[in-house]
C-alpha cells in the first residue's frame, strides 16, 4: 500500500546466532555490573589460556624430543641385535654347510661298499648286516675266479688235445681219444657254466641286500639330519621371542612417564570442557529468555501485519467485484472508490405504493441497488477503523524500537565476546582431542612399524632362500633337460640297435634259406653224379661181360696182383674210413660247439637286450637325478663308447660267424660229396670182389678162350691203366681233403679261441658295467632323497611364503587406511612439529613396501 510505512527488520547477531528484539527487564546499573563480570571473566580466560598453550607447546616439544630419543636408541639396539643375529645366523650356515659336507663324505663312503671306514655311523649302525654281506660277497668272487680258472684250463686242455689229434690224424690213438674224451669235457664244461651263472646270482642276491641295508642306513641318517634342523629352527624361534618379550617389556617402560603426561593432560582437557558447559550454562542463563520472548513478539506483529495488509488489499478488490460499473479515476486515497449516481439506472420512487407497481426487473435493480449502498457505507466505516488502529501501533512501536535498539546496543559486546570464548574452548578442545587422536595413532603407526620391520627382515630373509632355491631349481631344470636330451639320443639310438637287431635276425633267416637252398642244389647235383656214375658202372658192366673172355686169361695171370693191390685198398680204404669217421665225429663235435657258439651268442644278445633295458632304466632314473650329474654325464658318456665297441666286437663277430657258418656248410658240402664217393668205391669194390669170384669160376672156360684173344689184351691193358690213372687221381684228391680238413680245423680251434677270449673280455666288461650300474643306482637313490627333501623344504617355504603375504597384505590394507586418515588431517596436523615428517615417512615406505610387493609377486608368478 501507498500510505503504509515499511517495518524494521529484527537484527541478525554473528556467528549464526537469531536474536530478535524484544523486551528487557532490568535496569541500567545491572547491565554496568553485568559488563563488568564480562570483561574481567574474558581477562581471565584469555591469561588461562595462553598459559595453557605454553604448556602445552613445551609438553609437545618434550614429548617429541623424548619420543625422538627413545625411537633412536630403540633402533640402535635393533639394528645391533639384528647384527648379532645375523652373524649367529652365519655361524650356524656356516655349521651346517661343514655338516652336509660330513654328510656327503660319510654318503660317499656309503657308497663304495668295499672301502668303508670303520669310523663312519652307518657302519657303526648297520656293521654286522653289511660286514656279512662283504665276506659273503668277497667269498662269491674268490669261487668265481676259480671256476673261471676252472674253464679256461679245460679250454686249453680241449685246444691242446684237437691240436695233438690234428698233427697225426692217421694215428690209432686219435679215434680213442675222440670216442673216449669227446664228452667229457663238454659236460664239465656247461656244469661250469652252469655253477658260474648260480654264482652270479648269489652275487646279484647279496648286493642287493648291500644295497638295501645302505639305503636304510642312508634314510635314517637323513632323518636325523631333519631333526636335527627342526630342534635348530625351534631353539632359533625360541630365541627370538625371548629377545620380542625383552624389547616388548623395554618400550613399555620406557612409555610410561609419556603415559602420565598424556593422562595429566587429559585431565586438563576434562577441565576445560567443564569450564565451556559452565560459560555456556551462563549464556543461557543470562541471554535465554530474551530470545523467546523477542522471537515470539516479531512473529505475532509480523504475523498480525500480514492479515491486515491482507485484508487492505482484500477489500477494495470486493467492492469492485460487487459493484459492476465503478470509475476507476474517483478513488481517494484510501483507496475505495466511488460511484456516480448518474451511472447507476434506477427508478425514482417516491413512495412504496410505486414499489409494489413497479416490474420484476425494476424491483430486482432497486434492491441491488440498495444493497450495495449500505455494503460501501459498511466498508468505509470498517476502513476508518482500520486505519485509526495502524497508526496508533505505528506511535506506540516507535516509541517501543527507541527502547529495544538502546538495550540491544548495551548487550553486544558481552555477547560477542560470550561467543568468541566459547569459540575459542571448541577449537582448544578439538585440538586436544586431535592430539590424543594423533598420538595414538602415531602410538600405533609405531607398532606397526616395529612388526612392518620385523617382517621386512623376515620376508628378505624367506626371499634370499627362494633365490637360492630358485637357483637349485633352475640347476635341476637344466639337468633334466639335459638328461631328456641324452634320453632322447638314448631312445634314438635303442632304435637303432633294435633296427639293427631285426637286420640281423633277417640276415640270419636270408643265410638259412641261402644254406637250406645250396643244400638243395648240392642234393641235385650229388644226385646227377651218382646218376653218371651209376650209368658208367653200366657201361662197365657191360663191358665186363662183353669182355670176360678176353680177360680170363690175363686176370688167372695177375689175380695175385689184383688180390695184393686189393688188400692193399681194403687196407688204405679202411684208414679213410676211420679217418673219415673221426673227421666226422670232429666235425659233430665242431658241430656242437658252433651250436654253443650259436647259444652264447643268443644268450650275449640276450645280455646285450638286458643291458640296453638296464641302460633304459638307468637313463630313466638318472632322469630323476638333480646332483652330481656332470659325473654321471662323462660315466654314461664312457659307457656309451663301450656299447659302441661292444656292438662293433659283436658284429664283427657275427661276421665271422657267418664266415665260419659259410665255411662249415662248404665242409659238409664237401663230406657229403666225399662220402658219396667212398660209397661208390665201395660199390665199386664189391662189384669187383663179385667180378673176381665169378672170374674164378669162369677161369677153366677162359683158360681156353686166352689163347684166342690175345691179339685183344693189348687193347684190353690200354684201358685198365686207364683205371689205375683213375684210382691215383681219386688217392690224391683224397689226400688233398684230409690236408683242407686239417687246415680247417685249425682255423675253427683258432677262432674259437679268439672268440673265447673276447668272451673273457665282455665278461670283464660286463662286470664293470654291473658295478658302475650298481654305483649309479646308489646315486641315483640318494639324489633322490635329496631331491624329495628340497621339493618339501620348498613346499614350505612356498606356504609360509603365502601365509606371509596374506599378513602383509592385511597390514598394507591397514597402512592404507592409516595413510588416508592422516592425509586427510593433514590440513589440521602441519600445525604440530614432526607429524608431517612422520607422514612423509609412512608414505615413503608404504611406497616402497607396494613397490617391493609388487616385484615379490610378479617374480613369483613369472617363476610359477
Amino acid at each position: 500500500m501507498a500510505n503504509l510505512d515499511i517495518m524494521e527488520p529484527s537484527t541478525l547477531i554473528t556467528d549464526g546466532f537469531l536474536l530478535a528484539s524484544s523486551t528487557f527487564r532490568g535496569s541500567e546499573n545491572v547491565c554496568i555490573d553485568s559488563a563488568n563480570d564480562e570483561n574481567i571473566l574474558l581477562k581471565d580466560l584469555d591469561s588461562y589460556w595462553d598459559d595453557l598453550n605454553t604448556r602445552l607447546t613445551v609438553s609437545r616439544m618434550v614429548s617429541d624430543s623424548v619420543i625422538r630419543g627413545m625411537v633412536n636408541a630403540i633402533v640402535q639396539e635393533a639394528a645391533e641385535k639384528i647384527s648379532s643375529l645375523e652373524a649367529e645366523v652365519k655361524k650356524l650356515n656356516a655349521r651346517l654347510r661343514l655338516y652336509e659336507s660330513d654328510t656327503l663324505a660319510n654318503h660317499k663312503s656309503e657308497l663304495i661298499p668295499v672301502q668303508l671306514s670303520p669310523k663312519s655311523q652307518v657302519q657303526s649302525s648297520y656293521s654286522v648286516c653289511s660286514t656279512d654281506n662283504i665276506m659273503h660277497l668277497h667269498n662269491a668272487m674268490i669261487v668265481a675266479e676259480n671256476h673261471l680258472q676252472m674253464l679256461k684250463n679245460e679250454i686249453a686242455s680241449m685246444q691242446s688235445s684237437n691240436s695233438c689229434g690234428m698233427t697225426n690224424p692217421n694215428s690209432e690213438n686219435f679215434g680213442v681219444l675222440n670216442k673216449g674224451n669227446g664228452l667229457d669235457p663238454l659236460t664239465k664244461m656247461d656244469e661250469g657254466i652252469d655253477a658260474f651263472g648260480t654264482l652270479l646270482a648269489t652275487m646279484c642276491e647279496y648286493t642287493g641286500k648291500v644295497i638295501s641295508s645302505l639305503k636304510d642306513s642312508f634314510y635314517e641318517q637323513q632323518w636325523q639330519c631333519e631333526i636335527e634342523k627342526m630342534v635348530d629352527t625351534i631353539i632359533l624361534q625360541n630365541f627370538m621371542g625371548e629377545l620380542q618379550v625383552d624389547f616388548k617389556k623395554k618400550l613399555s617402560s620406557k612409555s610410561s612417564p609419556f603415559d602420565i603426561q598424556n593422562k595429566h593432560q587429559l585431565k586438563k582437557a576434562d577441565e576445560l570442557s567443564s569450564l565451556r558447559q559452565e560459560l555456556d550454562s551462563i549464556s543461557k542463563s543470562i541471554f535465554g529468555a530474551e530470545p523467546e520472548h523477542s522471537f515470539t513478539h516479531d512473529f505475532h506483529e509480523t504475523f498480525e501485519d500480514g492479515d491486515n495488509t491482507k485484508m487492505k488489499d482484500d477489500l477494495p478488490h470486493r467492492g469492485l467485484e460487487n459493484n459492476p460499473v465503478t470509475d476507476t479515476s474517483h478513488m481517494e486515497e484510501n483507496g475505495i472508490p466511488f460511484v456516480e449516481k448518474s451511472e447507476i439506472i434506477t427508478p425514482e420512487v417516491a413512495d412504496s405504493s410505486l414499489i409494489f407497481r413497479m416490474p420484476k426487473e425494476d424491483l430486482i435493480n432497486y434492491y441491488k441497488a440498495e444493497i450495495n449502498k449500505v455494503k460501501r457505507q459498511s466498508e468505509s466505516s470498517l476502513h476508518e477503523k482500520t486505519e485509526e488502529l495502524f497508526r496508533l501501533k505505528r506511535e506506540f512501536l516507535k516509541e517501543k524500537g527507541s527502547l529495544q535498539c538502546k538495550k540491544e546496543k548495551s548487550f553486544e559486546a558481552p555477547k560477542k565476546k560470550f561467543l568468541e570464548i566459547i569459540v575459542k574452548l571448541d577449537k582448544i578442545l578439538f585440538e586436544t582431542e586431535k592430539f590424543f587422536m594423533v598420538q595414538g595413532d602415531h602410538d600405533q603407526t609405531c607398532s606397526y612399524k616395529q612388526t612392518i620391520d620385523g617382517l621386512l627382515l623376515e620376508n628378505l630373509h624367506l626371499h634370499d632362500l627362494l633365490v637360492d632355491k630358485r637357483k637349485e631349481v633352475k640347476c635341476l631344470s637344466s639337468w633334466v633337460s639335459d638328461a631328456a636330451s641324452q634320453m632322447s639320443n638314448y631312445s634314438s639310438t635303442e632304435v637303432n640297435l633294435l633296427k639293427k637287431m631285426n637286420n640281423f635276425k633277417w640276415e640270419i633267416e636270408d643265410v638259412k634259406t641261402e644254406a637250406f637252398i645250396r643244400n638243395q642244389i648240392d642234393k641235385c647235383i650229388l644226385n646227377e653224379l651218382i646218376y653218371e656214375v651209376k650209368s658208367q658202372l653200366d657201361d662197365f658192366h657191360m663191358r665186363n661181360e662183353m669182355l670176360e673172355e678176353y680177360y680170363g686169361i690175363i686176370l688167372m695171370q695177375k689175380t695175385l696182383d689184383l688180390e695184393a693191390e686189393k688188400e692193399e685198398k681194403l687196407v688204405q680204404v679202411a684208414s679213410l674210413s676211420t679217418v673219415l669217421n673221426d673227421k666226422d665225429r670232429a666235425l659233430s663235435l665242431e658241430v656242437k660247439k658252433s651250436e654253443k657258439l650259436k647259444r652264447k651268442i643268443v644268450s650275449l644278445l640276450a645280455l646285450m637286450e638286458e643291458q640296453s633295458r638296464i641302460a633304459s632304466e638307468t637313463e630313466s632314473m638318472l632322469a630323476q637325478q638333480k646332483e652330481h650329474f656332470e659325473r654321471v654325464l662323462e660315466e654314461f658318456n664312457l659307457l656309451k663308447v663301450q656299447a659302441n665297441e661292444q656292438e662293433k666286437l659283436i658284429s664283427d663277430y657275427r661276421e665271422k660267424s657267418e664266415i665260419s657258418k659259410a665255411r662249415l656248410d662248404e665242409a659238409l658240402a664237401l663230406v657229403h660229396q666225399y662220402e658219396a664217393k667212398v660209397c661208390d668205391l665201395t660199390q665199386n669194390f664189391m662189384a669187383t670182389s663179385n667180378d673176381l669170384q665169378e672170374a674164378e669160376k669162369h677161369k677153366a672156360m677162359l683158360d681156353v678162350i686166352i689163347q684166342e684173344k690175345e691179339s685183344e689184351i693189348f687193347s684190353l691193358t690200354a684201358s685198365s691203366d686207364e683205371q689205375i690213372v683213375q684210382l691215383r687221381s681219386i688217392l690224391i684228391v683224397v689226400e688233398e681233403l684230409s690236408k683242407s680238413i686239417a687246415v680247417f680245423q685249425s682255423s675253427i680251434m683258432e677262432n674259437i679261441q679268439r672268440r673265447y677270449s673276447r668272451l673273457e673280455t665282455l665278461c670283464c666288461q660286463f662286470a664293470s658295467l654291473a658295478e658302475q650300474v650298481d654305483i649309479l643306482k646308489r646315486r641315483e637313490l640318494g639324489c633322490r632323497a635329496k631331491f624329495d627333501i628340497k621339493s618339501f623344504d620348498l613346499k614350505k617355504a612356498e606356504d609360509e611364503v603365502d601365509l606371509l603375504g596374506d599378513e602383509v597384505d592385511a597390514l598394507l590394507d591397514i597402512l592404507e587406511k592409516i595413510y588416508i586418515a592422516l592425509d586427510y588431517y593433514s590440513p589440521v596436523l602441519q600445525h604440530y612439529c614432526g607429524v608431517m615428517e612422520i607422514l612423509k615417512l609412512v608414505r615413503e615406505r608404504k611406497e616402497h613396501l607396494f613397490a617391493v610387493w609388487d616385484e615379490f609377486s610378479r617374480v613369483t608368478l613369472s617363476k610359477a
